[in-house]
């Protein structure tokens, strides 16, 4: 389903380009193999549990372990003493101009090479697994591989679902959302709250355009900074699509998170920046590349999606039958209503991706309340509907003590990276908002408090620790009944 570029394009045209490639999402059967409307499928889970850095097959999985201490497979090149992702195939489609020392990265997500942003979080968490599985192994010296991989897995998975709530979603959707939707943390214990009867599987409107918000967040440049945030130099966004080379330099892992943590991000609106607007994917050599913006919105017309008025009715918003009256309303500016009136027909035609990202910003929040509505709604199914989250204290074998709980809600981000990140010494309390001396200063790594693993301890009644395996089949056998009946209940609605 190729896009036509206009004659005027002020920058494809004059390089002869008259369309771009762009190939329709696959088909996929619908719930009950049932026939009907066109609908997509995701490679990916639904759910927050850490899939990205894992894979989502045992197979993927097995394929990113060391089978030893419960650790994931690691590469450290020579010129760095700090573990990196492990090399994939030299041979990979997906890896452009590799050496035999400069190889592209495997990771439990596909898109791992896609460029050095992705590239640095999966090293990230991949650190932080072995961090955790180490601890463990040391807190439980008779545990065995399977057991100490399955654990930091789980724990992992669940300081990702407490970061996310606890720390990233309040600061895109702001406090009140949070309070109208019931997103906020609990401080401490478990909680009742999954249902049954709630489909918790990936909104079409969330991942096709709401949640792609994060793209109009993307800088052009990767600065990298010393251990007092100094910047030493900068990577160009374009020159790492497939590319993510640079960790191989000494120190880089590190230089680029101490760089991403003290630099803004791009505010929410409708300006992208031109290495994902002109230069998206763009070969060495090449004159040009991608249009992730006109990319976006195809894709939302090629999964059939709702316009925008049309959400903002669903969710409960003002709506307007006409541009003329969309400008009387404080919903987006007049330049953008004028822009619209110029390229659509209809006020029902407006894509609601391309309208979404204009909206003002809602009080508190970094979006507008359309994509504030999809992404809270999405999330709130990613939390009650959910039964391995964290918190929930339902009987099965994987649920986590009290106290375990406890320990997970301690986490934060900033200490993920002061775990992970031997160069740096301090870091402000909360890593996804710049450093302020008042409401969020630069603190020393010595003093942000640590995660206390030991409620993670197995002991026996003479104080030693001791293998659970024993005690995790007979628990999986007891409870093996209660099990089966979530699970069918879980499946039955999805």
């Amino acid at each position: 389903m190729p896009i036509v570029i206009p004659k005027d394009d002020d920058f494809l045209a004059p390089l002869k380009q008259k369309c771009m490639e762009f190939v329709r999402s696959h088909p996929g059967s619908r719930t009950g193999c049932g026939q009907g409307i066109r609908e997509q499928f995701n490679t990916n889970t639904a759910f927050i549990d850490g899939s990205a850095i894992y894979g989502q097959t045992k197979a993927k999985a097995d394929s990113l372990r060391t089978f030893q201490d419960g650790n994931l497979d690691v590469f450290a090149p020579t010129s760095d003493p700090h573990y990196a992702l492990p090399p994939q195939n030299a041979k990979a489609s997906d890896c452009i101009a590799p050496t035999a020392t400069k190889k592209c990265f495997k990771a439990g997500d596909s898109r791992v090479n896609v460029h050095l942003g992705i590239a640095e979080v999966q090293t990230l968490w991949l650190r932080q697994h072995n961090f955790v599985a180490n601890i463990l192994r040391d807190l439980n010296p008779r545990w065995n591989d399977e057991k100490l991989y399955q654990e930091a897995r789980h724990i992992v998975a669940a300081q990702l679902q407490h970061i996310a709530y606890n720390e990233f979603l309040p600061i895109l959707l702001g406090e009140d959302i949070m309070d109208k939707w019931n997103l906020q943390i609990m401080e401490e214990g478990s909680t009742d709250d999954y249902d049954i009867t709630l489909n918790p599987s990936i909104l079409n409107e969330f991942s096709t355009a709401a949640y792609r918000v994060g793209h109009t967040m993307v800088p052009n440049l990767f600065p990298r900074a010393d251990k007092d945030f100094g910047v030493r130099k900068k990577e160009q966004l374009r020159s790492t699509y497939f590319r993510p080379f640079a960790l191989y330099d000494k120190d880089a892992f590190d230089e680029i998170i101490l760089g991403m943590v003290s630099s803004p991000t791009q505010e929410i609106d409708n300006n992208f920046v031109d290495d994902l607007t002109n230069h998206l994917f763009e070969l060495p050599g090449d004159a040009f590349g991608l249009d992730l913006t006109a990319l976006n919105v195809q894709r939302g017309r090629d999964h059939g999606l709702q316009g925008w008025m049309k959400w903002r009715k669903l969710c409960g918003l003002s709506t307007a039958s006409n541009f003329d009256e969309l400008r009387g309303m404080d919903i987006v500016s007049t330049e953008i209503v004028d822009r619209m009136a110029d390229n659509y027909d209809d006020i029902e035609d407006v894509d609601v991706y391309a309208a979404g990202a204009a909206e003002n910003h809602m009080s508190g929040a970094r979006v507008g309340p359309t994509f504030g509505c999809i992404i809270a709604e999405q999330f709130r199914r990613l939390k009650f509907g959910d039964r391995f989250w964290y918190e929930n204290n339902l009987p099965l074998p994987s649920s986590l003590t009290e106290k375990q709980i406890d320990a997970i809600h301690g986490v934060t981000m900033s200490r993920i990276l002061c775990d992970n990140t031997p160069l740096m010494e301090s870091v402000q309390l909360n890593a996804f908002l710049l450093s302020d001396p008042e409401s969020n200063p630069v603190t020393s790594c010595s003093k942000i408090p640590p995660i206390n693993y030991r409620r993670w301890r197995i002991k026996s009644r003479k104080g030693r620790s001791v293998p659970n395996s024993e005690s995790i089949d007979e628990a999986l056998h007891h409870n093996a009944t209660v099990y089966q009946f979530f699970d069918s209940q879980h499946k039955r609605h999805r």
